[in-house]
């Protein structure tokens, strides 16, 4: 019984209710890239804080299985936004949009 209590506390996060919370060009990019580049997606960091705790996150934190370097700069391309650089050695880039979306 208290097992199932638990599991009744607990939030589903489906790809669709996350990608709901987010503009629609940006999850259309996305999956584009994706679709281009292929390899898996993981929201991470602030993101998914802000979910358990019932926020809307004010950023997009993911990081994906390689290509980082690759990803950010399709990402740049297909938004207008800024390519960053995080740690040549790891292979680790990030993406900026100016518009409060990274």
């Amino acid at each position: 019984m208290e097992q199932e209590n638990k599991h009744q506390d607990q939030q589903t996060f489906t790809v669709a209710r996350i990608a709901a919370l987010f503009p629609k060009d940006l999850v259309e990019k996305l999956a584009l890239v994706q679709r281009e580049l292929g390899g898996e997606v993981y929201l991470v960091g602030g993101s998914v804080r802000d979910l358990v705790l019932g926020r809307i996150p004010g950023d997009l934190d993911l990081t994906v299985a390689y290509d980082a370097e690759q990803w950010a700069e399709r990402l740049r391309q297909l938004t207008g936004g800024t390519y960053v650089e995080l740690g040549r050695e790891e292979g680790a880039a990030g993406w900026c949009s100016g518009r409060g979306w990274t």
